[in-house]
């Protein structure tokens, strides 16, 4: 039985807030001292609606059951966009992608949690009786399964978390792009690779050069605003997790009759140890900048019994 869907959703009017009382160029225009938009208020948090966001997705789902096997299968193709979405995902820094509350919208791209490609197999096998002896049957017909998930990488955006200073021969990122006391800033990207990465290389680092790939918006501080990088543009690598158990009832005649089971059931998460590793840290500021430091959990086995009657 296969089967083809689409999915799709479309959402308005989301949430954005932030300090409604900044001023872009502050630091500048009073000589490094932030007076505000109005001096006799300080921060002013405000949560307002006007952001929105779109889903499209198609489901390719193939499933058989077989003498003794039963399989299904799916793979997903999608793409989630955004107005304002996150800079990244946990680990590594999910600033909202907006320059300030006053246009929101100036970024427009991929969300934080699209997954483009996703698949999944979920598989289950009896192993036959080989025998009409019972006491030989209790060492066979066990039941195997497995579970295979694969996933493409989220998306992320490389972010200064720098205070505001002018770029120098030392320092060419500065921080700060609005000169606001924000600390925030979007820097331009200088080289030419975008989308995702191998597990290696996100353990290395991916950017080559490190934080010298980036540099502070063209004609910045005279011009304020962000970098020349798209929204989420950047992609953290992928996931892919083998799972299995094995099982099997025992019979126990001699307890209450026929009536009395016992089960035993092992279990196998990521089966192969295979290193996940988790989002790229995306802030320039930060000391291990360009790398994933953090994995999925590695291979657990366990096993388990249970006793009816």
């Amino acid at each position: 039985v296969y089967s083809v869907s689409y999915l799709g959703s479309y959402m308005s009017d989301l949430y954005y807030g932030g300090d409604w009382n900044s001023l872009p160029g502050d630091l500048i225009i009073n000589n490094g001292v932030r007076k505000r938009l109005t001096s006799e208020w300080g921060q002013i948090e405000y949560n307002k609606a006007g952001l929105s966001a779109n889903y499209n997705g198609v489901v390719f789902a193939l499933r058989q059951s077989y003498k003794n096997l039963f399989w299904q299968t799916s793979y997903t193709w999608s793409h989630a966009l955004q107005h304002a979405p996150n800079a990244g995902q946990a680990n590594s820094a999910t600033t909202q992608l907006f320059s300030e509350v006053y246009n929101p919208n100036q970024y427009y791209g991929n969300a934080s949690y699209d997954r483009t490609n996703v698949f999944s197999l979920v598989a289950t096998y009896s192993v036959p009786k080989l025998t009409s002896h019972s006491w030989i049957n209790q060492l066979t017909a066990w039941q195997l399964g497995t579970i295979i998930t694969a996933q493409s990488g989220t998306p992320f955006t490389v972010v200064n978390s720098a205070p505001f200073p002018i770029p120098t021969d030392s320092d060419p990122l500065g921080g700060g792009y609005l000169a606001d006391e924000q600390n925030f800033g979007v820097p331009s990207y200088n080289g030419t690779h975008h989308g995702g990465w191998s597990r290696d290389q996100a353990r290395k680092g991916v950017f080559p050069n490190g934080t010298a790939d980036f540099s502070a918006p063209a004609n910045f501080p005279a011009v304020l605003g962000e970098g020349n990088q798209g929204a989420n543009t950047f992609r953290n690598p992928g996931y892919f997790v083998v799972d299995a158990n094995v099982s099997k009832a025992f019979r126990l005649p001699w307890f209450n009759g026929e009536q009395s089971t016992f089960l035993l059931r092992g279990e196998a998460n990521n089966l192969l140890n295979r290193a996940n590793l988790g989002p790229i840290n995306n802030d320039t500021n930060a000391t291990f900048f360009g790398q994933s430091t953090v994995a999925s959990s590695p291979r657990f086995l366990q096993i388990g019994g249970r006793f009816e009657f």
